[in-house]
């Protein structure tokens, strides 16, 4: 290319193209890792790096062109990754999926570009290189340390987090009958039936101790799903495990499918309906039985292919109809806004309604509630369209119950906040009021249980459905192995049926025929807040695992205290009766100095100061228990004292005060029964 100084400022803009074409790719990497994208953000600064040491060269003014080119192109480079974090990490917490986020994009790449054509302007200046290009280097890193001081800086939402839970008196509104509900999936079945299946015990008899598992207990609801990428029942609508059986490969990729094996041979060469038998032997047992399908499974994104994964896995990468790489794990998920997507589960789900007699079917949107491209869609628009999904679904329901001359409830399971939930396309309250849909579980998803749902709140929102409330088996997920005790099961069970909950939901709780002691334990004492007010209980405080964009979750920890300004935290803890004793043990950053004070009251009232405690999490194989299990980052451990119960609120109010600056990283309230 022949130079021509007068042309300057071309090349000028043609290099602050490429720098800014740099930087978009750059923050798209910060968006949803991407190797390739990295590559070419790489690529582009580079060959801005390039036409700065020629454009400098050609000038012939400055006096080291290598070194100007280079702080240049690490200017540029700092600047992207600066501004990456900081629109990331700080701007738009409050401005996701809004126009108004396409609009600081765009300003801050502006203003990277704007830096970039004054550093290679001064770059090509006589008399400025030496001062002005170090300098705008420098500017260039204000991003950068910006984003690293954002942390301390307050987060900012479009929606900012709003406390839905309200005091309630006594027991004035627990529900007349309590239900004890547990979703049962096939990953604990399939050791079952492949065991019965290499005995050769194909009879009833030995099917029906699956179901029997559950009889004269607290269990009032089993709930079997029958769907998970692909089907556990025969089907001719979408995959038959059962078929997967034998073969060696899912679309050129190796699979091993012999955890099929039981169901291979109950189905296709003995001929036995193991579905059937169950449900018949759970109405035998008193247990409603019903089928639960997960409506958007995305198990296993990482594997090249997965024995979980049906034909509609691929139909739906090859045509478009996932929701693609911005949603991380859940680009796989389904996008229902594609009627294919919407008219092949429908399909199934008449065939299964029609195939077996159930009680009762449930859509588990929770697996996954990624239903929709959410982020860009028009949400009135995706509202509306499972409004319509669900209005199909009722009528299945309805053409069901008069082949086999009965009610069949229509549930479905919803994240924990029913305006969040419209955000992500659903409207309860909207199927409620066209009498769509006759329960409705709200629940964590899975990383932790969540301490603060808003139940009462559902009730008053969702008239006419019950409201059961989801329990998960992990408590804030720090040590790897633990699960919830039966004590901390019934501290929420004790919360949310005190609030109003028609029965608690137990995810992840399911046995494969020996019944673990936790389990029975939770099963046997937790049908009804009668028998959980009974027993000790644990109330741990934990957080929101599920969340849309633009959405403050409910995380109340930590708290940060500074001298001699006192902090709050709300406990919902239902109803406890007097008598009771009540024990706060407050996990902190750092151990308290021997004349540090830090003051607790309860509700106005001082608690006593016990010393250092400890508290345990559930190991999951059944080992010893796990120090600090339910602490999501290694604390210190003390114990406060509330003494015996009288007249206490359902919803307690915790406040710290102390002399120096500490962070109470955990928090747990343990009730003991007179």
């Amino acid at each position: 290319m022949k130079f021509k100084k007068e042309n300057t400022s071309v090349y000028v803009f043609l290099a602050c193209l490429l720098a800014s074409a740099g930087t978009g790719a750059f923050t798209r990497t910060f968006v949803n890792w991407l190797p390739a994208a990295y590559l070419l953000s790489v690529l582009l600064i580079a060959v801005c790096c390039t036409m700065l040491l020629w454009l400098i060269r050609k000038n012939g003014d400055a006096a080291h062109p290598l070194r100007d080119a280079l702080l240049g192109g690490a200017g540029i480079y700092a600047g992207a990754l600066g501004l990456t974090f900081l629109i990331n990490n700080v701007l738009l917490g409050a401005l996701r999926n809004t126009l108004a986020a396409c609009i600081m994009v765009c300003v801050f790449s502006a203003l990277t570009v704007a830096l970039a054509v004054f550093a290679v302007r001064a770059a090509t200046e006589k008399t400025a290189s030496r001062v002005l290009v170090p300098l705008v280097c420098a500017l260039l890193f204000v991003p950068g340390l910006l984003s690293a001081l954002s942390p301390f800086l307050p987060a900012r939402y479009a929606h900012p987090y709003e406390e839905r839970i309200t005091q309630t008196k006594g027991l004035e509104n627990v529900s007349k009958e309590n239900r004890l509900l547990i979703n049962a999936d096939d990953s604990h079945w399939w050791g079952f039936w492949n065991s019965l299946a290499a005995a050769g015990r194909f009879d009833d008899e030995s099917l029906r101790q699956y179901v029997l598992q559950y009889a004269d207990s607290g269990v009032t609801d089993l709930l079997l799903n029958i769907f998970c990428q692909s089907s556990d029942v025969p089907t001719d609508v979408l995959t038959f495990r059962g078929d997967l059986y034998g073969q060696t490969g899912q679309h050129g990729k190796p699979v091993d499918y012999g955890s099929y094996a039981g169901l291979n041979a109950f189905y296709n060469k003995e001929k036995k309906d193991i579905f059937e038998v169950w449900l018949r032997q759970c109405r035998e047992a008193g247990i409603r039985p019903w089928l639960s399908l997960r409506m958007n499974d995305c198990h296993d994104p990482d594997e090249a292919a997965s024995p979980l994964r049906g034909e509609l896995f691929y139909t739906a990468e090859e045509n478009g109809w996932t929701l693609g790489e911005d949603y991380g794990y859940y680009r796989h998920c389904l996008n229902y806004a594609v009627p294919e997507v919407r008219r092949l589960m429908l399909d199934y789900t008449r065939e299964q309604l029609l195939r077996y007699d159930a009680d009762g079917l449930e859509l588990d949107f929770m697996r996954e509630i990624y239903c929709f491209d959410y982020r860009r869609a028009d949400t009135d628009g995706i509202v509306e369209i499972m409004n319509g999904y669900l209005r199909d679904t009722a009528e299945i329901v309805r053409e069901a119950e008069q082949k086999w001359g009965h009610e069949i409830l229509l549930g479905v399971r919803l994240m924990r906040d029913y305006e969040q939930c419209r955000a992500y396309g659903f409207d309860p309250a909207a199927w409620c009021a066209e009498g769509l849909v006759d329960c409705i579980t709200v629940t964590p998803r899975f990383s932790s249980n969540d301490s603060a749902m808003p139940i009462a709140a559902w009730k008053a929102a969702c008239p006419g459905a019950e409201i059961f409330a989801g329990v998960e088996t992990l408590v804030n997920t720090n040590k790897k192995g633990c699960c919830a005790s039966a004590d901390v099961v019934r501290g929420y069970g004790a919360q949310y049926l005190t609030a109003g909950a028609d029965g608690l939901y137990l995810f992840n709780y399911m046995s494969s025929g020996d019944v673990g002691d936790r389990e029975r334990e939770v099963y046997d004492t937790c049908g009804s807040l009668e028998e959980i007010l009974k027993h000790p209980r644990r109330h741990v405080v934990t957080y929101q695992d599920t969340v849309p964009e633009g959405w403050e979750p409910y995380d109340p920890l930590p708290l940060k205290l500074r001298a001699g300004k006192p902090g709050t935290v709300a406990v919902e803890t239902g109803y406890i009766p007097d008598g009771a004793r009540v024990d706060v043990y407050v996990g902190l950053d750092r151990p308290l100095a021997e004349d540090e004070l830090l003051t607790l009251t309860l509700n106005g009232g001082k608690c006593a100061f016990e010393g250092e405690a400890e508290v345990y999490g559930r190991s999951e194989n059944g080992g010893a228990d796990v120090p600090q299990g339910y602490c999501r980052t290694d604390c210190f451990i003390y114990r406060f004292s509330a003494g015996n119960a009288a007249g206490l609120p359902n919803l307690q109010t915790l406040t710290f005060t102390g002399d120096r600056r500490v962070k109470v990283t955990y928090l747990e309230l343990g009730v003991t029964p007179d």
